[in-house]
């Protein structure tokens, strides 16, 4: 399976980046064998009932009509099937980040630099309010997956949806586009969130509090521990630091050409300078760490960066990421490796 590197731009200043490169680099799980699907209103075979009511994806506020072969996710907040490799992934987002996330679907080079292609807005069926809907094709090492992505701003959230199928289970209808479109249409915010399982823990956060969660299991972290507005001139200066688990159990070739590519692509920098790396282990997993900086082509500073991944003892991968000022992280590293060193991976989940 292709490596999903986990990649993150200056979070909150700038939620498309977050999101372009959390998300979209995203794809789904391996293709098996599938089933056609059915949903109320369109045609069923006579062997097929429909749909089940809209079910809460987990550690999420987001409800949606899934088919019963659609499982929810103990990787990300989203469903999947088994049966066929699609998937549905959710993100939630403060409402002030839907001015700047909308605009994805103008950003067909930025969508083709993650391999997304032949992108297009298009009418909802069945939906109203505020909201994008762009359809596309993403070739990856494991395939060719049709992609749907949707922003949509309601009930005081932002959220970002993105189904990745198998393009051979959408060529052969084991699953239709009207299915996936259903589940799109029928998104909504509920009042309370599913809590779902936690996949690890942090026994130190320092002077670092958590800010919010994304797809569910990826937890973000800052001094405020607040979410600056888009644009704020002290999300370009605060230090943040993120946990992100890998979407599935795929394996990695090893954990130190991963560990380098994510540190290559990771926040959007340029000119990346390696100050240190090494092996480590934290948690009983082992893994990679490289300190180092770039160029923040946005601000025009220098930024330092720090990198841990760690290799799950049942597959997939967790990334741990520290973000500040370059000037800062003298003062900000020791913090971030205390953060980094204190994880621990929930048993379930290794």
């Amino acid at each position: 399976m292709a490596y999903r590197a986990w990649r993150n731009r200056r979070l909150f200043a700038s939620p498309l980046g977050t999101i372009l490169f959390l998300v979209l680099a995203a794809t789904a799980l391996p293709e098996r064998a599938a089933r056609a699907q059915c949903y109320p209103g369109l045609a069923c075979p006579p062997d097929q009932a429909p749909a089940t009511p809209p079910r809460q994806a987990p550690n999420s506020h987001i409800a949606m009509e899934v088919p019963e072969s659609f499982t929810p996710s103990d990787r990300f907040s989203g469903f999947v099937d088994d049966k066929s490799g699609a998937s549905l992934l959710v993100v939630e987002m403060p409402a002030v980040a839907y001015d700047e996330v909308k605009v994805i679907g103008d950003k067909a080079d930025a969508l083709a630099q993650k391999g997304i292609i032949e992108t297009k807005k298009v009418e909802l069926s069945g939906r109203s309010g505020e909201y994008v809907f762009i359809t596309g094709k993403q070739k990856t090492a494991s395939g060719d997956y049709s992609k749907y992505i949707m922003v949509a701003r309601e009930n005081g959230l932002t959220m970002m949806i993105t189904a990745n199928v198998p393009q051979k289970s959408m060529d052969t209808n084991l699953v239709s586009a009207e299915a996936i479109e259903r589940a799109f249409a029928t998104a909504s915010v509920k009042a309370e969130i599913v809590k779902g399982a936690e996949l690890f823990t942090l026994s130190y956060l320092g002077p670092f509090k958590e800010t919010l969660s994304l797809m569910g299991h990826s937890k973000v972290y800052s001094l405020s521990g607040k979410v600056p507005e888009p644009g704020a001139a002290k999300a370009a200066e605060e230090p943040i630091f993120v946990v992100s688990p890998s979407v599935d159990k795929g394996s990695l070739p090893d954990a130190k050409t991963a560990a380098t590519n994510s540190f290559r692509t990771m926040a959007n920098l340029s000119g990346h300078e390696v100050k240190s790396e090494k092996d480590v282990t934290v948690g009983g997993l082992k893994g990679y760490e490289i300190v180092g900086e770039g160029d923040d082509p946005k601000t025009g500073s220098r930024s330092g960066l720090y990198v841990v991944l760690l290799l799950g003892s049942g597959g997939g991968y967790y990334v741990m990421a520290g973000l500040a000022p370059a000037t800062g992280m003298p003062a900000y590293l020791p913090e971030f490796q205390k953060i980094a060193m204190s994880f621990a991976p929930k048993p379930a989940a290794q």
